[in-house]
């Protein structure tokens, strides 16, 4: 970091070249004034060393703890109400607006609801290693409250935001509304926390280890001990499947039990309160912490103290990120059997012996000290273990998609490794279905490339509402079937949590409003590691500052709220002016007619005339649509010749310039595409149109079917046809490939196989 004597001699060389009066401090510390008088500051709070109490309140003026005795000396205001006035509402479930959770506490709290500039939050944390050190075990835990891991103890330390959230439920505050320019008297409530699993137990209070890890089947989650692999595993995915499901009577396949058990219902705030009752929970760490055996409660909540939060329908949200990961990781840790990651093992065979299942993968004894583990079903030998990894080895991705995947992929070890969070989030939604329906069989292959389906929906930008009572049955019936396939130790509980996914969205709405990426990615300064905390503070209010200063800058002063964005739309460089060759310039200028808004009423009557003007040679719909596609620029031209249309049309019926401007890269939609040829370590010129198209089965078919047809190609040119300067249009010129849908519903292309070689243009606004 920048130590404060360089940054004090850097203001003190630049008052010399200032005049005089100038107001540029002189120090640091004055600096840190000007902060504090633009109303950023913090309070300090003193904290117990073994995180009993804080000294605040009625301890404020104590030296030691009352506990353990220890000494205590160790611009946007428009967009809040845009889920009221400005949300789409279309019965999908786009925002945490729309879902269940948001109407019931609007119903349950009209005076809140009364104005909807009333502020809602939502709890993130996490635990991170400030010093960036994998040797160092000191671990900072950050609390973000976002507007829309934690020690055991972590409610004594939530204890001043518990303050603050109850009073501004309790006594509104005057806040200015600089859109309407009018003050208002406004709540903040806060409707849930978003944090991985982990940290969900010191929010909530349930132990999310052991029997009872899973806080969603709370009293009724489904486990049992592996003595072999000496952990838990979590099946019992049945219970989910309609009550009169077959597979509910099926042993052989699952644990050896029916199933006759129903799908378990998350406790409720009462519920909770209720089952807690008057218990007393002692925190600091020099506390013994003794439990009834069984109980799964560390503690009551703090976030019960705030007074909506017992009807509140949701608490806590699981963290589609980490679930995601995990799943992954152990799909192809176990895969390609890499060591420390896979589930199948010795161990992991054994425990079916003791369980008595799958008898034909039980361990054979074939000597002494030998054992020889029969092939599963999804055991793949090096020569499959080497394509799996080949297919990730070769991927390229669009710039800004995702990592260099390849650069952490071994061919020759079979292992894959450093990946981080998202890697696994590509991994499960694109690259896996494709390397997995190389090596697996069929029926295994299936079961696991319905994984990528589940979670692209449940993490889209929104979806159908009705959809969501499907995904519940279908997560089920892919981890039964997961059941079928692997061993016990499989089951973690991460798996398991995957199944109440679409419950959640159902509740809170769509995912990404509470998963963990906005939070790992955040990225907090530091430059005094012997005080982490409070350095982290100073660093977020510097940031703070500078941004509430920004918004009151003029616009032609650079910020990081008018600063151009990296892939903003347009042309990569001037581009080089060239001559299109008549065939180039002809199915140009036919594509910009048949697909100009402009144009479309006069296609609509040339087609009118060809119908009722055709011979009986060409009375087919095939000829007529050929006869058209052929002749509509020509008679467009001279029919629009002497008629009073705009100054758009009648040049657009003239057809572009000859010459053309040609560009090798252009953004357009956020997405950057360049031409093939300009290979780098990304894969940029591959291009995909969704077109509704008239499909013919051939010449001679009369009742031709109009069908929304995705075609695949890959970027050769960039024009920009100029129409003589009264409209522009920038064109892709693609080679287009054949392609199909695979046994497993992929999509091949037939690089080989060219189609529409006379039609090769679309628009630039048409491509992803």
């Amino acid at each position: 970091g920048w130590s404060n004597v360089s940054f004090n001699m850097l203001l003190q060389l630049l008052r010399k070249l200032l005049p005089e009066n100038s107001c540029l401090p002189s120090t640091f510390q004055d600096c840190k004034f000007i902060i504090k008088d633009l109303g950023f500051s913090y309070e300090k709070i003193h904290a117990c060393p073994n995180d009993c109490i804080l000294f605040r309140k009625e301890c404020d003026n104590k030296d030691t703890c009352p506990k353990c005795h220890s000494s205590r000396s160790s611009k946007t205001a428009k967009l809040m109400t845009w889920h009221d006035e400005g949300w789409t509402k279309d019965g999908k479930l786009r925002h945490p607006t729309d879902s269940l959770s948001w109407k019931t506490f609007d119903s349950l709290h009209p005076n809140f609801t009364s104005d909807p500039r009333n502020v809602r939050l939502g709890l993130a944390s996490d635990g991170f290693n400030a010093y960036k050190n994998i040797g160092n075990q000191h671990s900072v835990w950050l609390v973000v409250l976002m507007t829309y891991n934690l020690a055991p103890s972590i409610d004594v330390y939530l204890e001043p935001l518990i303050d603050e959230l109850k009073e501004l439920w309790e006594n509104r505050f005057e806040a200015y509304d600089a859109y309407s320019k009018q003050l208002f008297q406004a709540y903040v409530a806060l409707l849930w926390t978003v944090s991985d699993f982990p940290a969900y137990a010191m929010l909530s209070g349930w132990s999310t280890s052991g029997k009872l890890a899973c806080p969603i089947c709370n009293y009724h989650t489904c486990s049992k001990y592996l003595k072999n692999s000496k952990k838990m595993c979590y099946m019992g995915y049945r219970r989910f499947l309609n009550s009169k499901h077959r597979w509910r009577k099926y042993k052989k396949y699952f644990d050896g039990t029916q199933e006759l058990g129903v799908t378990p219902m998350p406790l409720t705030g009462s519920d909770i309160l209720e089952i807690l009752g008057d218990r007393i929970f002692f925190f600091g760490n020099n506390q013994k912490r003794k439990r009834e055996k069984g109980d799964p409660w560390r503690k009551k909540s703090i976030f019960f103290e705030l007074p909506y939060w017992e009807t509140d329908l949701h608490h806590h949200n699981l963290d589609v990120m980490h679930i995601e990961k995990n799943i992954c990781e152990n799909l192809v840790g176990t895969l390609l059997n890499i060591k420390g990651k896979s589930k199948d093992n010795l161990q992991a065979h054994l425990d079916l012996v003791e369980m008595g299942i799958r008898e034909e993968i039980h361990p054979k004894d074939i000597g002494p000290n030998k054992v020889f583990l029969p092939p599963t079903r999804f055991t793949i030998s090096s020569k499959e273990k080497e394509i799996f990894c080949g297919v990730l080895k070769g991927v390229k991705v669009p710039e800004n998609y995702g990592s260099n995947i390849s650069r952490c992929v071994q061919l020759e070890q079979h292992n894959i490794f450093r990946l981080k969070s998202h890697d696994f989030h590509i991994l499960m939604q694109d690259l896996l279905k494709v390397a997995i329906g190389k090596v697996l069989s069929k029926e295994v292959a299936k079961v696991l490339m319905r994984l990528s389906p589940f979670f692209k929906i449940i993490c889209s930008k929104f979806i159908i509402v009705e959809e969501f009572k499907l995904l519940d049955a279908k997560i089920a019936l892919i981890l039964c079937e997961l059941e079928r396939i692997f061993p016990p130790p499989f089951f973690v509980i991460m798996i398991h949590l995957s199944v109440h996914l679409a419950y959640e969205a159902r509740i809170v709405g769509p995912l990404h409003y509470s998963w963990m990426y906005p939070i790992e990615s955040k990225n907090l300064g530091c430059y005094n590691k012997c005080h982490l905390e409070a350095s982290i503070v100073e660093v977020y209010l510097v940031e703070e500052c500078l941004t509430f200063c920004s918004r009151y800058l003029k616009d032609d002063v650079l910020t990081k709220f008018n600063k151009l964005t990296r892939n903003l739309d347009g042309p990569i460089g001037d581009g080089v002016m060239i001559s299109l060759e008549h065939i180039e310039w002809e199915q140009a200028h036919r594509y910009v007619l048949f697909n100009c808004e402009l144009t479309k009423p006069y296609v609509k009557e040339h087609k009118e005339f060809l119908s009722s003007h055709g011979n009986q040679v060409s009375s087919r719909k095939w000829n007529k649509t050929k006869d058209q596609y052929l002749s509509f620029h020509k008679c467009f031209e001279d029919h629009v010749k002497n008629m009073v249309v705009s100054v758009k049309v009648k040049w657009l019926s003239k057809g572009p310039n000859t010459v053309a401007r040609r560009f090798s890269a252009y953004v357009i939609n956020g997405y950057k595409f360049v031409i093939e040829g300009f290979e780098s370590k990304t894969q940029n010129f591959g291009v995909m149109v969704t077109s509704s198209t008239m499909k013919f089965k051939s010449e001679k078919d009369e009742n031709p079917k109009v069908e929304n047809v995705t075609y695949y190609g890959v970027l050769k040119e960039i024009f920009e046809l100029d129409y003589f300067e009264h409209s522009k249009f920038v064109l892709f010129k693609c080679d287009w490939f054949q392609s199909k849908q695979d046994h497993f519903g992929l999509v091949l292309v037939n690089f080989g196989k060219l189609i529409y070689e006379k039609d090769p243009f679309v628009f630039a606004t048409q491509v992803k």
